[in-house]
């Protein structure tokens, strides 16, 4: 049975363009930049049997790519330590696209950890050409995210 197995590491930098108090609660839009790398392994065997003897063959491809990546993000806060926020981004490299949505309720705790849950649709496009062999992808996920993070 063919086994796919995924890598996806990302950072940006981000400039906060609109940031406005409303008593207790924060409102905040950023545009951001970053990366993101991909990485694919793919295990397919194949085995046949004729007249008692068996003969099997399998290939485990392998790709990885970075994409340049620009994403917005829209975010509310309150004091109470709850907030929301929206994330979407688009990247691109010269054999790969993606795009990603997600939405995310999130609690922040005196100590700048955060920790949050919420749902999230990733869709990526590949087409890659070394050593003789092609290779393509059109894939999306989508389902709930759970997380930690730590600003400073």
């Amino acid at each position: 049975m063919p086994k796919l197995s995924k890598l996806i590491a990302e950072g940006f930098v981000g400039y906060r363009v609109l940031a406005q108090d409303h008593g207790d609660a924060q409102f905040g839009i950023d545009l951001l930049g970053g990366a993101r790398y991909n990485n694919i392994e793919v295990e397919i065997g194949v085995q046949a049997i004729l007249l008692g003897l068996t003969k099997s063959a399998s290939r485990n491809p392998s790709e990885d790519w970075v994409d340049g990546v620009i994403a917005a993000r829209v975010q509310y806060g309150h004091d109470n330590g709850w907030g929301a926020s929206a994330w979407a981004d688009i990247g691109d490299g010269s054999d790969s696209s993606s795009f990603q949505l997600a939405a995310i309720v999130s609690y922040l705790f005196k100590n700048n950890i955060r920790v949050f849950g919420g749902y999230r649709q990733y869709s990526f496009e590949y087409t890659g050409d070394s050593g003789g062999r092609r290779f393509e992808l059109d894939l999306d996920y989508s389902g709930p995210m759970f997380g930690v993070s730590y600003r400073f």
